[in-house]
């Protein structure tokens, strides 16, 4: 691996021959801040929204063919991997592999051609701010006590059972309690985004009852109920711990 590699949809920017030429800076989180100003009175009024611009992460890069007649080709592979991802839109540095970025948005320059062989660009990433720990993004069984050593988290609650029909389901986070109606084996609460789905992510928000806001994990001491199920059922999470 190249002393700069990142990873990028789950492929290294060296298995396409790209080098980055030098670690990119990590752009500081800027919050969204509302600024009102007030005739008469001096300076302005100030209301923290609670949550940060998007950053951007740039790459410069050259890549080295073995011959000139391949420049095109290998271009057109690049442009594949960047735009077309095939796995999950992550950024992850080689020199930081337990974290990853969110990717919203991906840019590339020109494809300047130095040599016959030889070329460069630069690739910018935009991103959440977040920083997404990659042990908070798999799937495992959730506990009824959970200590969030990191900032407010937006999980993914997976409900499964074999006897769906007329089935309820009842997950409480630190006293905020959200019912939901039971339809097919699997059903997906997904925090961040608000919604409700089947396993084959049809929308079911219809089929909740309570405010999904109330399942964030809080920074510190969190505790999670799972109950009001007429038959056997289970609960896991993603949970998704992320830093700035």
């Amino acid at each position: 691996m190249d002393k700069f590699d990142f990873t990028f949809g789950g492929r290294n920017a060296s298995e396409l021959g790209v080098k980055a030429t030098q670690r990119p800076n990590m752009p500081a989180a800027v919050k969204k801040i509302e600024e009102t100003n007030v005739a008469a009175m001096d300076g302005s009024y100030y209301l923290d929204q609670g949550t940060y611009e998007d950053i951007q992460v740039p790459y410069s890069c050259n890549f080295l063919v073995p011959d000139g007649t391949e420049w095109d080709e290998r271009v057109r592979e690049i442009k594949d991997w960047l735009f077309h991802p095939t796995g999950a839109s992550q950024l992850i540095k080689n020199d930081d592999t337990e974290y990853y970025l969110r990717v919203r948005k991906v840019e590339t320059s020109e494809f300047t051609r130095i040599y016959r062989r030889l070329a460069q660009f630069t690739v910018t990433f935009t991103c959440a701010a977040y920083q997404y720990l990659v042990r908070g993004s798999t799937r495992v069984p959730c506990p009824e006590a959970v200590n969030n050593q990191f900032e407010t988290a937006y999980p993914i609650f997976y409900i499964t059972t074999k006897y769906p029909t007329g089935n309820t389901a009842t997950i409480t986070v630190n006293g905020n309690a959200v019912t939901v109606q039971i339809t097919t084996p699997t059903t997906i609460i997904d925090v961040e985004r608000r919604m409700v789905y089947t396993g084959d992510y049809k929308i079911i928000n219809g089929n909740a009852t309570g405010d999904l806001d109330g399942l964030v994990l809080v920074k510190g001491a969190n505790t999670i109920k799972f109950g009001g199920t007429k038959n056997p059922a289970m609960l896991e999470y993603v949970p998704n711990w992320r830093r700035l």
